[in-house]
């Protein structure tokens, strides 16, 4: 065989055994470069920051039943009800973060038991809660929070000064669906935050 009817043998040997190769053990062809475009590769650097896998660096509380406790070690209270973007649940749950303003210290209590919506046990909770913390004088603020950063936040994976930061007063956000859910949550909140004359 002449030579260059052997390299084109050659050639049409390696493909065609790369592609039995790829049918048979989905085996992918070496010199090809993975496919991933800019998008891609930050994303794994931004989920490298948000992964399960990192530390837990605080705990979060019980939003019923740790308040009465946590409040004896606060001065100068002030709550920041945090409700979430998007619903985890039926409800757009809201969790909480009791802050000293006199030392900044801050505790993280978690979604699931407190509800602006609906007239139910998170409902009866929340008034509970408010009752408690109007009796310690306590400063009440809403606001909206991203659902992956309460997710976060809640896990212990986002310190509260970083996630203060993307917040949104919850009586100015604004939505499409503004004259339902959100009218609702914001009338609920209103009434119970506001003090009586």
């Amino acid at each position: 065989m002449d030579p260059i009817s052997s390299l084109f043998w050659n050639v049409f040997q390696n493909v065609l055994g790369n592609r039995v190769d790829a049918y048979l053990f989905g085996a992918k062809n070496a010199a090809e470069p993975p496919n991933v475009d800019r998008d891609e590769r930050a994303s794994e650097a931004d989920d490298e920051v948000d992964s399960p896998a990192m530390p837990r660096r605080f705990e979060s509380f019980d939003a019923r039943y740790d308040i009465e406790r946590l409040l004896t070690y606060v001065e100068q209270p002030v709550v920041h009800l945090l409700v979430e973007d998007q619903p985890s649940t039926a409800y757009n749950l809201p969790g909480y973060v009791l802050e000293s303003k006199t030392t900044g210290e801050w505790f993280v209590f978690s979604r699931g038991r407190l509800a602006l919506e609906g007239t139910g046990g998170g409902y009866q909770n929340m008034e509970g809660v408010i009752k408690i913390l109007r009796a310690k004088d306590a400063k009440i603020v809403g606001w909206v929070i991203r659902k992956s950063d309460m997710d976060r936040l809640e896990d212990g994976r986002l310190l509260w000064p970083e996630a203060r930061r993307d917040l949104i007063p919850l009586l100015s956000y604004h939505v499409d669906d503004e004259r339902w859910k959100w009218a609702a949550m914001k009338r609920e909140f209103d009434k119970l935050t506001r003090k009586s004359a």
